[in-house]
């Protein structure tokens, strides 16, 4: 077990004064393994009115979610380990609290002090009892419940208990005696009473109260042992005399069974020691017998000793009121001034000379531990025993070597302890005493000292000598190791270490643009060659000090203790305290360069940082048992790493609120849009150490991941979209013990107008018709430009027609007309007038085809009605004999189809017409001409004796191109074509022009 030192405070009521100085200053302080530690060890931690705590604290009560519950003179109150919480209470005929407890179903039950009880669920009071309800008028002490779950209570000198909605007192046939002060249930379900004059039990499932031999009195109070013993403590009313005493069997038999003595409430702590609260002297704790100091005469009444722990030691107020034992086992004592906490701690004080300025550490290798405070003797630890060391001096550093012998480097020097004596060892000459800094090394016969301003010697056998070695930096160390190997490295203030082989030195430099600083202290692992300085932690890789990385890089600043405990964690010393850095995350750091370590900074109540710099380092070391010793500002502490107290309760996240711009809103709730600043407040109840709680937190709907924000206790968000979203937050206590996801926040961010789905279609719809519009306009642009080139072209084929009928063939026609007179006067049949007439003949041809350009020119641009007058015309001049019948249906009352559709439909007709005349003999052609909401449909059919349509799919072999002509016609102005024929039937041609901005001009 870890070694212990003895309490100093603690000693045998019956000792004079005489024996114990004595003892104090003739007799070696004998440690105990089995010694607890004294009040003053233990991490304490207080809450007084300047921290919000209330005055009078009367009853504590731990509840399921981790906070306590407190009555107090000006009312309740619920602790979350940093703010108190006043409760606020409805009904105005309710007085202050007195008495409180908390069911097996959370519930929480509160008495009050003139009269009534009231029962509390989730923060809300469900339910108020009085008389009424059968529940007695007077104070109500004390509140518990029984193994069946009844509620029983003490008020107005009564023992009642809730049953079906009413308050029933089960001793009402029984005679007590007198009034009944206190009740308590042991583990074993026994219902203990104290009246004023007796003490009363119940068995579990029994229905006989026995008496047991034990007297009664005022302020009677009840405990149980961890081996269910059961103790009362309590003041008889004759005679005037109070005890604590054990009442029922068990196994505590280091304990007396009477001990004298008297104080409010009793609660065993974790290693099984009585606590009472005493009204004017403190605290007080029982020591059982095996550990007090007997002394001649003793009587077995007497065989303990009481330790007390008062406001001079820090306590809220010497009147202590009630003692709690929480979940984690920790002990709450509550008194007139405020709350206090006392916990196992994980950093021992060495309380047994003031160790608050300046301290060195040092081990031998024969066990022995050495501490030099400043301005005190030195005190060595060895074999249990506590030993002083010469006179009073001033500590720079200590060295153990490896024969036991002691250096010690002050302001008055360099001396040598050996055999209990100090020897002074003259510097070199011409150097101060007080430049001797640091020193190691095995022996009297090899040791390497640093020398301010004077470099690294080497002292041996009497004779000193300066180091001066090649590539040795010539300056002074301001750190020194010997390795197991028996290599000497050094550290300076310049960011660089070396190491001296023989008579050869490397030197190894870390990181120029983030520099190490002043190399403190090196550490020797099988994990390589570490280095503490002013700015980190390093590593030595190859000839490279390679900077290890923290999420918090503070905690590794000013670095003056470096130690490896047995499981491979890393201890460090630095300007923020002890720090501890796992195994698991070391190895992450030297496997993956960059990797960011996590720390934990080991705060308990009054001890912390910043370790010594410069001077008295290295501030850490290992003693042979494994355990950790470290120096701080103020005081010399121990560490067992092996038995480090952690906590398996995480915290309980509770008080998630949200406000938006301020103004607070419940879970649910729809925000409108337009808001600007989104917060979320949470805590995370683990009121053992409130201060290493972290959290993380995640917004479902907008992180992707969990946010590891540290302890951070709000989160913030601005321009959420519109959406549904639920938040969730999860805490640690500081030990990787992480909270489950049970609660969460729920709301929703309403969409603004520009982003509802109604919107957005509007939008759309708006898009697509501004699309539209926008083709609608360019459509009618190049329609208009169309047209306007179509009339363009008209004009000017009109133009070209007129001119050529007028002049050319005008002036055609006048010459073969003079050639005709002329040929007529020549004689008949003589060559020159044949040859006259065969031009003249060729002339005609000539014209006919002229006057068939020019009226090909004028049909490009007809309109409806020309169209259906020339289709009239081609049919009658070639129907010569009127042998087939002609018919045009009209039924068009468009007026702007552009002209050049009626110009294409009339060549496609001209053909149709002229085919059917030529080759088909039919006695019936018939032309329809019909105009619909999106479509121009021209139809030309016969009756007449039809052909095979196939034989003119691919390319006419005998020269007629018409079909494809007309095709091609009707394509060329986008319309379709369709041409039926059947053998004896007839031919029908189909020409459909859909009414496109590219032919009208805005049509029907």
């Amino acid at each position: 077990m870890t070694i212990r030192l003895p309490s100093c405070l603690v000693m045998p009521r019956k000792m004079t004064h005489t024996l114990f100085w004595i003892w104090f200053f003739c007799t070696p302080l004998v440690l105990r393994a089995s010694e607890p530690l004294r009040l003053t060890q233990l991490d304490h931690a207080s809450w007084t009115i300047k921290d919000g705590a209330p005055l009078d604290i009367r009853a504590l009560v731990q509840a399921d979610d981790g906070t306590i519950w407190l009555t107090a003179g000006n009312g309740l109150y619920n602790f979350n380990g940093v703010t108190f919480t006043p409760f606020q209470f409805q009904q105005s005929d309710l007085q202050v609290p007195f008495s409180i407890f908390e069911d097996r179903m959370n519930d929480l039950w509160v008495g009050f002090g003139i009269r009534g009880i009231a029962q509390i669920r989730n923060h809300i009071v469900i339910r108020t009892y009085g008389e009424k309800d059968g529940f007695p008028a007077g104070t109500v002490k004390w509140i518990a419940q029984d193994p069946n779950g009844i509620i029983t209570a003490v008020a107005g000198g009564q023992i009642v208990q809730l049953r079906a909605g009413k308050w029933e007192n089960p001793t009402a046939s029984l005679d007590l005696g007198s009034d009944v002060q206190n009740i308590f249930f042991d583990r074993s379900g026994t219902l203990w009473a104290a009246t004023t004059t007796s003490i009363w039990k119940l068995p579990a499932g029994d229905h006989k109260w026995q008496k047991v031999e034990a007297a009664g009195g005022f302020d009677t109070f009840f405990a149980e042992g961890p081996d269910g013993s059961v103790w009362a403590q309590n003041q008889p009313v004759e005679p005037v005399q109070s005890f604590t005493r054990r009442i029922w069997k068990g196994d505590l038999v280091q304990m007396p069974d009477r001990i004298r003595t008297y104080g409010f409430q009793m609660a065993f702590d974790w290693g099984g020691l009585l606590w009472m609260g005493s009204p004017n002297k403190g605290l007080i704790r029982i020591l059982p017998a095996q550990t007090a100091m007997k002394t001649e005469g003793h009587k077995e009444a007497d065989d303990f000793t009481v330790e007390h722990y008062t406001s001079l030691d820090g306590l809220s107020n010497n009147t202590v009121t009630t003692i709690m034992q929480d979940h984690d086992g920790d002990l709450w004592v509550a008194t007139a001034g405020g709350l206090d906490r006392f916990r196992r701690p994980n950093l021992v004080r060495f309380v047994d000379r003031p160790t608050d300025y300046g301290n060195v550490l040092a081990q031998c290798p024969n066990g022995e531990l050495w501490l030099g405070v400043q301005e005190s003797s030195a005190i060595s630890m060895r074999d249990s025993v506590l030993t002083e060391h010469g006179p009073k001096r001033e500590f720079y550093s200590a060295h153990c070597d490896a024969s036991n012998v002691v250096w010690v480097t002050g302001h008055q020097g360099l001396w040598r302890y050996s055999d209990e004596t100090y020897k002074v060892v003259p510097p070199p000459a011409g150097i101060l005493p007080e430049f001797v800094r640091q020193l190691v090394g095995p022996g009297d016969h090899l040791l390497y000292v640093s020398l301010t301003r004077n470099g690294l010697w080497r002292y041996s056998d009497g004779l000193w000598t300066r180091i001066a070695v090649p590539n040795l930096p010539d300056i002074t160390p301001t750190s020194l190791l010997m390795d197991g190997q028996g290599r000497l490295w050094t550290g300076y203030l310049d960011n660089r270490v070396a190491v001296l082989v023989g008579d050869q030195a490397r030197v190894f430099s870390g990181d120029k643009a983030k520099p190490l600083g002043m190399i403190q202290v090196f550490l020797e692992s099988p994990s390589g060659m570490f280095v503490g300085a002013t700015n980190g932690l390093a590593v030595l890789r190859g000839d490279q000090l390679e900077t290890l990385q923290t999420v918090d890089q503070v905690d590794v600043r000013g670095i003056s203790g470096l130690l490896q405990s047995a499981n491979g964690d890393l201890w460090l010393n630095g300007l923020r305290g002890i720090v501890h850095i796992a195994a698991t995350e070391l190895a992450e750091a030297l496997k993956s360069p960059g990797y960011q370590m996590r720390s934990d900074l080991m705060s308990e109540a009054g001890i912390v940082g910043p370790s010594p710099q410069v001077l008295e380092v290295p501030s850490a070391i290992k003693d042979l048992h494994g355990m950790l010793w470290f120096s701080t500002t103020n005081s010399v502490v121990s560490l067992d790493p092996s038995a480090i107290k952690s906590s398996t309760e995480p915290p309980n996240v509770t008080g998630m609120a949200m406000t938006v711009d301020g103004q607070p809103l419940p879970s649910g709730s729809r925000i409108k849009p337009g808001y600007h600043t989104l917060r979320i407040s949470y805590f995370g109840v683990h009121v053992s150490a409130p201060e290493k709680v972290t959290y993380k937190y995640q917004l479902a709907g907008a992180d992707q991941t969990w946010q590891d924000v540290g302890r951070r206790t709000e989160a913030v968000y601005t321009g959420l979209r519109a959406g549904k979203y639920r938040f969730s937050v999860i805490a640690s206590n500081g030990e990787g013990v992480w909270s489950k996801t049970n609660d969460s926040l729920q709301f929703t961010v309403l969409p603004s107008f520009y982003q509802m789905p109604t919107f957005v279609v509007s939008c759309v719809v708006l898009g697509i018709g501004l699309i539209w519009l926008a083709y609608g306009v360019r459509i009618r642009s190049l329609s208009t430009a169309i047209r306007t080139r179509e009339v363009v072209r008209a004009d000017e084929r009109i133009r070209i027609a007129r001119d050529l009928h007028d002049t050319l063939l005008q002036g055609v026609q006048g010459l073969a007309l003079r050639f005709g007179a002329a040929t007529k006067q020549l004689p008949s049949g003589s060559r020159v007038r044949e040859s006259l007439e065969a031009a003249l003949i060729s002339a005609d041809r000539l014209l006919e085809e002229a006057r068939n350009r020019v009226s090909s020119l004028r049909a490009q641009i007809l309109t409806q009605q020309e169209l259906i007058e020339g289709l009239r015309f081609i049919a009658d001049e070639h129907n010569e004999q009127n042998q087939t019948r002609f018919r045009i249906d009209v039924e068009c009352s468009v007026a702007k189809v552009s002209p050049s559709v009626w110009g294409e439909l009339f060549y496609i007709g001209r053909e149709a017409i002229t085919n059917a005349l030529r080759h088909s003999d039919a006695s019936e052609i018939s032309v329809s001409l019909r105009c619909i909401s999106r479509a121009v449909i021209f139809i030309v059919s016969d009756d007449g004796s039809g052909f095979d349509i196939a034989a003119y799919q691919g390319a006419p072999t005998n020269g007629h191109w018409g079909l494809h002509g007309m095709q091609e016609r009707a394509e060329a102005m986008g319309a379709t074509f369709k041409c039926v024929s059947k053998r004896n039937v007839g031919t029908e041609v189909t020409i459909v022009v859909p009414m496109r901005w590219n032919y009208l001009k805005g049509a029907f």
